[in-house]
C-alpha cells in the first residue's frame, strides 16, 4: 500500500519541522521528485536526507519535497514562494529531467491523445515582475482554452 502522507503544504512528503541549527535542504520537481509510485522509504527526500546524514559529521540534516505530477518551472516556482512564506532552506534542489519537463512546460493538458486532458494552471511573469495566471481561463469548455492560448501566440 501506498504511503499518501503529506506535509503542511498539502503536498506528499514527511512534515516539514526542523531546529535552527539543522541543514534543510528543499527538493523541487514534478513527480519524479514526488516519486507517487514509491514507499517512503524509497522516496528521493528519504534517500538523499538518509545519504547526507551519513556524511554529515553529526549535524542534523532535513529534506523537505515540493513537488507533483505535471508540474513544470512556473508551478515550482508559485509553490517555492508559499514554502518561503513560512519556512526556510539552505540549499534548493531543482529535479529536472530535460524531455519530461519540456513536455510539462509546453502541454497545458499533459495529454498524449486527441482529447484534451486536465489543464493545470500556467503562469508567466509580467510586467511588473509578478507572477500573473495565463492558463487555464475562466472558460468551462478545455477546447477553448486551448484555442485562445494558441491564437494569443
Amino acid at each position: 500500500m501506498q504511503d499518501k502522507k503529506v506535509n503542511q503544504l498539502g503536498l506528499r512528503g514527511q512534515d516539514i519541522n526542523y531546529g535552527k541549527d539543522d541543514f534543510v535542504v528543499l527538493l523541487v520537481g514534478d513527480s519524479q521528485a514526488e516519486a507517487g509510485t514509491q514507499p517512503r522509504d524509497r522516496m528521493p527526500e528519504t534517500i538523499l536526507q538518509d545519504e547526507l546524514t551519513k556524511r554529515a559529521g553529526g549535524r542534523t540534516i532535513k529534506v523537505f519535497t515540493i513537488a507533483s505530477a505535471g508540474w513544470g518551472e512556473d508551478q515550482e516556482l508559485v509553490w517555492l514562494e508559499k514554502y518561503f512564506q513560512s519556512y526556510r532552506a539552505d540549499l534548493v534542489l531543482e529535479w529536472i529531467t530535460p524531455v519530461n519537463d519540456y513536455w510539462e512546460n509546453t502541454f497545458v493538458d499533459r495529454s498524449i491523445t486527441r482529447e484534451a486532458g486536465r489543464l493545470k494552471p500556467t503562469f508567466r511573469i509580467a510586467d511588473n515582475d509578478q507572477l500573473r495566471q495565463v492558463m487555464p481561463h475562466r472558460f468551462d469548455w478545455k477546447l477553448k482554452d486551448l484555442v485562445g492560448l494558441a491564437l494569443g501566440r
